[in-house]
């Protein structure tokens, strides 16, 4: 009869040993070996950004925005540019596309009234 309550306070404290012990342990030991394979990888890929610029009436300043956010230094396969204007009335809509013209990694896709989007790359025409 003793045997079962002995058994019961074993299991017992072998969960708790597992649970504060043992995952632990095999979390650490599943890491170290993700890291190994991590570092024999060549340099990491930078990830899609998309920049979104939201424009009304800013004739202006767009292109030289545009040509500020072109000249980061960031993979031009992994950064898509998104002009949004909300029917602009001065000219903001025709500069867009005169802009992707000369970004020749760029195209442009026309959205909804008033809408115009410089997109790269150029994957989406």
């Amino acid at each position: 009869m003793m045997l079962l309550p002995a058994l019961g306070v074993a299991l017992a404290a072998g969960f708790c040993l597992y649970t504060y012990l043992g995952y632990p342990a095999i979390l650490r030991l599943l890491s170290l070996r993700k890291r190994r394979a991590q570092r024999r990888s060549s340099a990491p890929i930078p990830p899609r950004i998309s920049i979104v610029v939201p424009v009304y009436n800013e004739v202006a300043v767009i292109a030289g925005t545009l040509e500020r956010i072109l000249a980061i230094d960031y993979p031009a396969d992994r950064r898509q540019i998104l002009v949004v204007s909300d029917a602009s009335a001065d000219g903001t809509d025709e500069i867009v596309p005169d802009l992707r013209a000369a970004a020749s990694s760029c195209c442009g896709c026309r959205g909804g009234r008033g809408r115009r989007q410089l997109r790269t790359p150029p994957d989406h025409c």
